[in-house]
C-alpha cells in the first residue's frame, strides 16, 4: 500500500499520506482552500470528487465531499464546488493602521461592493502572495469620505514566521493590489431574534465581534447586549476604540478582560471569558469568535443552558504564532485613558441604581486579591487597624450575599437580569457620553448595511 497518495487540485498536484484528512493535506501544501467549522456543518470546504478514492465526508449533492471529513485513500483528482453566494472581487490595499504592536487594520478598497453577512469571512489575496481567511470588519474609529459598500476592513494579526502578515506594511503598501473571494463562514449575525445578546471575543476574534454588534445595534438599538472582550495581555485590547462606543449605549455591557494578570487598573477585568457570562437561558443569542479553546469552552457553556450559540474558531493557517511584544507605553496610556469610562472613579449615587453601571467599590473588592496576592500576606495586619474594611471584604468575598438580593430587586425582565448580573463590575460614569460624544444615531449613520 502506498504511503503517499497525488492530489490534482485547480490544476496543481500536491502529495498527501494515506488516510490523511483532504484539509489537512491541502492546507499544509500551502494550497488555497477555504474552511470555516471543520465539523462537516457549514459546506465552507465542500470540493466535487472528479475521481479517485477517499473515505468519508459526502456531501448533500452527489459528487460533492467535505474536505475537512474525508480521508485520502487513493489518487485523488478534486476541484471547487462553486457555490452560490461566493464572489471574487477585485481591490487595493486603501489603508494600513497600526492599532497594536500585533495588530494592524487593514483597509482595502474594491472595484466594486462585495455582499456579506456581518460576521462573515473573506479569503484575501495580495498580489504575489498566497491567499489568507480574515474577518471582514468596520473601522475601530469613525472615518469621513469613504465610499458606501466599497471599502471592507480587516483586524490583521502579525504572526512570527507568517509569509503574508509580516509583509504588511513592506512590501505590502497602500496600492498593492488584491482579490477578495467570499464571503465564507456559517457564525454570521441571524436578524429578527429578539433575545439578550453575548458577543465574546479574544484578539483579532473582535472583528466579526464588532461587526456583528453594528449590525445588531442597526436593527435595533435598545437590543439588550453584553460584550466579553480581550486577549491574554493588556496590548491584546486594541479594540478600546470600539468598546468605548460601544459603552456608550445604556444598553450595552461590555467587559474587558486580560487572562494574564495585570495591575495597571481595576477596569480590565482578570480571568478567562467564561468567568464573565452571566447565567444562560434558552432565549439568549451568544456569538463566540477567537482562540479555539475559549470558543470550545464557551460552546459549553451555552449547550447547558439550550441557548443557541454561533461559532468561528481561529485556526491558524499554518504552524505560526503571534509575534512577541511588550505593551508599548502610549498603548497602555491610551488604552487606561479610555478604559477610565468604564471604572476610573466610584459612580455617583444614581448611576448606581440604573442598569448598565458597575460600581466600582464591589469591582475593587472582587479583583484586588486576584491582580495582587500580596495583599493577602498583609490582611491581618490590616484587620487590626482597620476592622471595619476587613469586616465588608470578608462579607463580600466568600459568597457576595447582597449580589443575589440587588438582581431580585432589579430583575422584574430578563432584560433587566441580564443587565445587572455583572454590572457590578464596572463603572460607566455619565461622563463618558460627554467625552466621547457617541450617539445611538452617529453609530446608525456611520455605517453601511451588512447585506447578504
Amino acid at each position: 500500500m502506498a504511503k503517499h497518495h497525488t492530489i490534482t487540485f485547480g490544476g496543481h498536484q500536491f502529495l498527501a499520506f494515506h488516510g490523511q484528512l483532504l484539509l489537512d493535506a491541502a492546507l499544509s501544501n500551502g494550497i488555497d482552500l477555504p474552511y470555516d467549522c471543520r465539523a462537516g456543518h457549514c459546506g465552507t470546504c465542500c470540493v466535487r470528487l472528479l475521481s479517485g478514492e477517499v473515505q468519508g465526508g459526502e456531501g448533500a449533492d452527489p459528487g460533492v465531499i467535505h474536505a475537512c471529513q474525508c480521508r485520502v485513500m487513493g489518487d485523488v483528482d478534486i476541484e471547487k464546488d462553486e457555490r452560490s453566494g461566493v464572489h471574487g472581487v477585485e481591490g487595493v490595499l486603501s489603508s494600513l493602521r497600526q492599532v497594536s504592536n500585533e495588530v494592524v487594520e487593514v483597509g482595502i478598497r474594491t472595484d466594486r461592493a462585495l455582499p456579506y453577512l456581518a460576521g462573515q469571512y473573506a479569503q484575501v489575496r495580495f498580489d504575489g502572495y498566497p491567499s489568507r481567511p480574515f474577518s471582514i470588519t468596520q473601522p475601530l474609529q469613525p472615518l469621513k469620505g469613504v465610499p458606501a459598500g466599497r471599502s471592507v476592513w480587516f483586524h490583521v494579526r502579525r504572526m512570527r514566521d507568517g509569509h503574508v502578515t509580516t509583509s504588511l506594511g513592506k512590501n505590502i503598501k497602500p496600492g498593492h493590489r488584491v482579490k477578495l473571494t467570499g464571503p465564507y463562514g456559517a457564525a454570521h449575525f441571524r436578524s429578527n431574534q429578539h433575545g439578550p445578546l453575548i458577543l465574546v471575543a479574544s484578539n483579532t476574534g473582535f472583528a466579526p465581534i464588532w461587526s456583528i454588534a453594528i449590525a445588531a445595534l442597526r436593527e435595533n438599538p435598545k437590543r439588550v447586549m453584553m460584550i466579553i472582550a480581550g486577549g491574554r495581555a493588556i496590548d491584546s485590547l486594541y479594540m478600546w476604540p470600539a468598546l468605548v462606543r460601544l459603552a456608550n449605549f445604556p444598553n450595552v455591557q461590555v467587559v474587558p478582560y486580560c487572562s494574564a494578570r495585570q495591575t495597571l487598573t481595576d477596569a480590565i477585568r482578570f480571568g478567562r471569558p467564561t468567568d464573565f457570562l452571566p447565567t444562560l437561558q434558552e432565549t439568549d443569542v451568544i456569538y463566540a469568535c477567537g482562540a479555539p479553546e475559549m470558543v470550545d469552552s464557551v460552546k459549553k457553556v451555552a449547550a447547558r443552558s439550550g441557548a443557541a450559540c454561533y461559532a468561528d474558531p481561529f485556526q491558524p493557517t499554518k504552524q505560526t504564532k503571534p509575534t512577541e511584544s511588550k505593551p508599548t507605553e502610549s498603548v497602555v496610556a491610551r488604552t487606561l485613558d479610555r478604559l477610565t469610562s468604564f471604572g476610573g472613579r466610584p459612580a455617583e449615587p444614581e448611576d448606581t441604581d440604573r442598569p448598565g453601571t458597575w460600581p466600582q467599590q464591589s469591582m475593587d473588592e472582587t479583583e484586588r486579591p486576584r491582580a495582587r496576592p500580596q495583599q493577602s500576606m498583609n490582611e491581618n495586619d490590616r484587620r487590626a487597624t482597620r476592622p471595619q474594611q476587613s469586616m465588608d471584604e470578608a462579607d463580600r468575598r466568600p459568597t457576595r450575599p447582597q449580589q443575589p438580593m440587588d438582581e431580585t430587586d432589579r430583575r422584574p425582565t430578563r432584560a433587566q437580569q441580564l443587565m445587572t448580573e455583572t454590572d457590578r463590575r464596572r463603572t460607566r460614569p455619565q461622563q463618558s457620553n460627554q467625552t466621547y460624544g457617541m450617539a445611538e444615531a452617529r453609530m446608525g449613520s456611520q455605517y453601511r448595511s451588512q447585506g447578504a
